[in-house]
């Protein structure tokens, strides 16, 4: 004899209807992806607030969820909290091992890879167009620069650096620092924009430090040389020209009267001409003594006056300050080209490589969502 055992009506409707709830309570409990599907809507919005919530709430139920927090510098965009956006960004970018060569990211994560990419392309040039120059100077260059090391073709930053430039050059024009503004111009020649703004750029430095270096070197022959120069009767106010005599001793052999040994002669003082205008080139220039200026060529010489003895030859040579200054100069660019190449030598590219964004200034780039195949990966 079986016995069953009868559960009353009443119990048996509880039960069930404790059963639909808990179904309907687990039924109704949205997953990690749905919350991300919400934050990424409220981004659309422009909801940070909501945003955020949603974003912060798929992390939760899923710490691993690389979108939600790739979104999360998008909330930190939207609120022009552009430092938090970039700390964001780089602790995202670290975590995912994309500071290593391009090459050895996995194919499965070059999506993100990419659009990660394009946010940092957002991100600086929302933060430049956003900082006050004249205001942050410094910071406006610094963020510019950073934007650029991700992505030297980005036309805006290109283009915004290039008229800060220009602009500061000017500024400083007008408090006449002539090398300062010579300084910023040539950062011009360095941008991505039309060749014909970057010669414009070069000529115009180009002339600047011409003008700076002949200015000091004019104010300083006119105070420290010209003086000693009139008292030793070796100034030609007439032809504004230093006048250098040469004394030459000569074989005793050669005679006056001769046609080829005056020639002769002539030839041998001439070769103690070179390192007397040397000499003169030094002071004006203000270059230490011993400096090397036997590969500038010879400049323009007139000869005022030839006195030929035995066995000596006095050769009077007037030299245009002109002439002076124009050596002074070249050789002192020169020496500031090949310091600038040594100090550049060997240096290195560090920036991570970027793709040019395609974006035409003022406009945004189109950004797309993970898992889509970005455009050149």
């Amino acid at each position: 004899m079986h016995l069953t055992t009868r559960i009353p009506w009443h119990r048996s409707l509880c039960i069930a209807w404790m059963t639909i709830i808990l179904a309907l309570a687990i039924g109704c409990k949205e997953a990690p992806k749905d919350k991300l599907r919400e934050g990424r809507a409220a981004l659309a919005a422009q909801n940070a607030d909501l945003a955020e919530t949603r974003l912060s709430e798929a992390l939760k139920a899923d710490p691993s969820m690389v979108e939600a927090r790739r979104l999360m510098v998008d909330v930190h965009l939207l609120r022009d909290d552009h430092a938090k956006a970039e700390e964001a960004l780089f602790a995202l970018w670290k975590d995912l091992g994309f500071d290593q060569d391009a090459a050895q990211i996995a194919v499965q994560d070059r999506p993100h890879r990419q659009l990660m990419s394009e946010q940092f392309n957002e991100l600086y040039r929302r933060w430049a167009e956003k900082i006050d120059v004249k205001e942050q100077p410094e910071k406006f260059e610094e963020v510019a620069q950073k934007g650029l090391e991700r992505n030297p073709r980005s036309t805006r930053l290109n283009t915004l650096l290039v008229d800060f430039y220009k602009e500061r050059a000017e500024k400083m024009l007008e408090r006449g620092e002539k090398l300062k503004a010579a300084e910023e111009l040539e950062k011009v020649i360095a941008m991505r924009t039309l060749s014909t703004i970057r010669q414009e750029a070069t000529q115009r430095a180009a002339n600047l430090r011409k003008e700076a270096f002949h200015e000091a070197a004019i104010a300083r022959f006119e105070a420290d040389i010209k003086p000693g120069l009139v008292a030793a009767g070796r100034y030609d106010t007439e032809r504004d020209a230093v006048l250098i005599v040469v004394d030459q001793e000569i074989d005793r052999r050669l005679m006056p009267g001769k046609e080829q040994d005056h020639a002769q002669a002539r030839q041998l003082a001439s070769r103690t001409l070179g390192p007397e205008i040397g000499r003169v080139v030094i002071q004006v220039g203000g270059f230490p003594e011993g400096a090397d200026l036997s590969k500038l060529g010879s400049p323009e010489v007139g000869i005022v006056s030839e006195d030929f003895v035995r066995a000596k030859f006095t050769l009077v040579a007037a030299v245009p300050v002109a002439s002076v200054l124009e050596l002074a100069y070249r050789f002192h660019e020169e020496a500031r080209k090949a310091a600038v190449e040594k100090s550049g030598a060997g240096a290195k590219d560090a920036a991570e490589p970027a793709q040019d964004d395609g974006a035409e200034p003022g406009e945004e780039p189109v950004v797309g969502e993970a898992g889509e195949q970005p455009a050149g990966e």
